[in-house]
């Protein structure tokens, strides 16, 4: 067992898959500060978004790139320029205790937009001592999985997420929890 994966032993982690966001766009996704111990990502599985932290540069996220926020700030997902997300349509898949919820944009106008198609969730380090690790870390962890091996495990991952959330085009119902 090498050191990172002895480190992560200590600290147990739970992760969630909250919402597979599908927008034409434009479309802005707020996202308010986590409590201390949640960390918030985001994967992008088709199209790109800007990451916007308060006080920094936007970063551009592609297809395929994992971003973490490690201390759980508030930020803003989007494409500019934006309308508020409010407009998207919440739909339940699945019938489990804890389903994802797929949001899709009103104006995606028969594909006639470019599509961002992107998944959210949290870890949750539950661990009292696990504080200390996450105010050791980058308060933005990126992986971007173009810059990976073929073959990455990354993009499986991405791939199995989709299958359960409803595959390429969002529809179809979660089959199991996503915990």
């Amino acid at each position: 067992m090498d050191a990172l994966s002895r480190l992560l032993s200590l600290h147990p982690v739970r992760a969630g898959l909250d919402i597979r966001c599908r927008f034409g766009q434009p479309w802005d996704l707020p996202n308010p500060a986590l409590p201390t111990g949640v960390a918030p990502y985001h994967f992008i599985l088709e199209g790109q978004a800007q990451l916007q932290l308060p006080d920094s540069e936007a970063l551009t996220l592609q297809a395929g790139d994992l971003v973490i926020l490690t201390r759980g700030a508030a930020h803003h997902l989007s494409i500019a320029p934006a309308t508020p997300a409010t407009q998207a349509s919440p739909v339940r898949l699945g019938s489990t205790a804890a389903p994802v919820t797929l949001h899709v944009n009103d104006d995606q106008g028969g594909g006639s937009q470019p599509l961002s198609d992107f998944l959210c969730g949290q870890f949750h380090f539950e661990a009292p001592h696990s504080n200390a690790l996450m105010q050791a870390l980058p308060e933005l962890l990126l992986v971007r999985s173009a810059e990976l091996p073929e073959g990455d495990g990354l993009r499986t991952l991405a791939t199995l997420l989709r299958n359960e959330c409803g595959g390429a085009d969002g529809q179809g119902e979660l089959r199991s929890g996503a915990q």
